[in-house]
């Protein structure tokens, strides 16, 4: 589970360093997704040194919380702005051109796909932990 973890916190902070070099608009919904991935994290950790179903369901939460906001956070930056290129109109979420909110979309998705099979693989062998006791 910490590995697993620890390889989203890894493709978060790069997509965020990445969005901090190409000075775009995102930055503060990465850097957002950011903190919790590190609080998740550390949630892990300690899951990992105290086994216990309140840090599970705390981890799954966390786990959850962050694949619906990132669902959620997609689907407005693209039906809001109804497929603009903010270069010509004005959007109201986040000044990006067609290609970046498409790369966004997917990007948030498939994030939200990861964080999910995260949480069904952590309650799957804590499952395996607690059976095999």
């Amino acid at each position: 589970m910490i590995e697993a973890e620890s390889l989203d916190v890894a493709l978060v902070v790069s997509a965020l360093l990445f969005v901090f070099v190409v000075n775009s608009v995102a930055f503060y919904p990465f850097a957002v997704f950011c903190f919790i991935e590190l609080l998740t994290l550390f949630v892990a950790v300690l899951h990992g040194r105290r086994p216990s179903l309140g840090i599970l369901l705390i981890y799954i939460a966390l786990e959850i919380g962050k694949a619906l906001a990132a669902i959620t956070l997609a689907l407005i930056t693209v039906l809001y702005d109804h497929d603009k290129d903010c270069k010509i109109t004005e959007c109201n979420i986040f000044e990006f051109s067609p290609m970046e909110r498409f790369r966004f979309f997917w990007f948030l998705i498939a994030k939200a796909a990861l964080s999910m099979f995260v949480c069904l693989v952590a309650m799957a062998v804590s499952r395996c932990r607690y059976f095999l006791q």
